[in-house]
């Protein structure tokens, strides 16, 4: 009985001790954001053109005050448009009202 003894206080030492490493190897996790400050991508899109309805097959889609839409399937991309700016995105579709 005293041997079953020392060998159960054994192996829960032995278990302690290995549980006890892993817990001092945890590391702290901290959240990052999965995107920086600044996009990789920037273009520009005239206010003329009106507001952002949507994007679809066909591009992205602007509504101006008279009901023509604006289709851009490929907008022009600059790294940095405040430093390379380029000019307007060709529009790929346009739909007027009559």
């Amino acid at each position: 009985m005293k041997i079953a003894k020392s060998l159960l206080w054994m192996l829960a030492g032995a278990l302690l001790c290995f549980s006890g490493e892993h817990l001092w190897k945890l590391q702290a996790v901290h959240a990052q954001t999965p995107f920086g400050s600044e996009a990789a991508c920037v273009t520009h899109i005239p206010k003329a053109w009106g507001q952002f309805k949507g994007a679809s097959e066909y591009g992205l889609t602007f509504e101006d005050e008279n009901g023509k839409l604006r289709f851009v399937k490929s907008p022009s991309c600059s790294e940095n448009y405040y430093t390379h700016p380029l000019g307007t995105p060709t529009i790929d579709l346009m739909m007027e009202r009559r």
